[in-house]
């Protein structure tokens, strides 16, 4: 239910439709790279906005292959029509969405503050370094998303 509201939100203060459910992808810049995505980044806060992007670029370079999108209210990245993983602002946290259990838990002991799939940072203090060995480890498992 919250998803939907923030699906709306978003779509509220966008200019894409709300029932587009393919990515909008400005093809000039970057096949793979979604102008959803960007609209998502510039609408956060200032002080938020370079980790996002540090976080976008990172997954772009990583996840070759993946499809970039905005779904349930953040930037989400699928393979083969499944979406795998994301990352997000919340209110107190920036938080990396990992949809793989075994990576998660391969992960748990040098994670300070993570759910099922939900990995949270403060936003002053992400670790790219091991958001992208979890990102490898994404690409690289053969177990499927959750």
């Amino acid at each position: 239910m919250m998803a939907a509201a923030a699906r709306s939100s978003w779509a509220a203060q966008s200019s894409a439709p709300a029932e587009a459910t393919e990515p909008i992808v400005d093809e000039a810049v970057n096949p793979l790279r979604s102008t959803e995505v960007d609209e998502y980044i510039a609408a956060q806060a200032a002080d938020r906005v370079e980790v996002l992007t540090q976080l976008r670029e990172l997954f772009l370079e990583v996840l070759d292959g993946y499809e970039e999108q905005v779904a349930y209210g953040g930037p989400c990245y699928s393979r083969d029509g499944k979406i795998e993983l994301g990352f997000g602002n919340q209110k107190r946290f920036v938080g990396v969405y990992i949809l793989k259990k075994e990576v998660v838990d391969a992960f748990r002991d040098r994670l300070r503050d993570a759910g099922k799939g939900a990995v949270r940072f403060k936003p002053e203090a992400v670790d790219l370094d091991l958001v992208r060995e979890m990102l490898e480890a994404t690409v690289a498992s053969a177990d499927v998303a959750c």
